[in-house]
């Protein structure tokens, strides 16, 4: 329930439907379109870029912003 999958082909739909989220870039087979979010990216044109923008309001902080551990000096 925690992960998410990217895909866009038959074979990603049986790992699809075992996750949290599904992904997949607009050009993705129609199956795969209808069982996914569609991304607003073309594969291999900033794919994880797009699903980090979905996503980022959905994840817990790990490091508070002032973390030595985030910008160490």
């Amino acid at each position: 329930s925690r992960m998410a999958y990217v895909g866009d082909d038959y074979y990603d739909l049986g790992i699809m439907s075992h996750v949290g989220a599904a992904f997949c870039p607009p050009e993705a087979i129609a199956a795969v379109r209808r069982a996914a979010q569609v991304l607003p990216k073309p594969a291999g044109h900033g794919v994880v870029a797009a699903l980090y923008d979905v996503v980022e309001d959905q994840m817990p902080n790990v490091f508070p912003s002032d973390s030595a551990d985030v910008n160490p000096k």
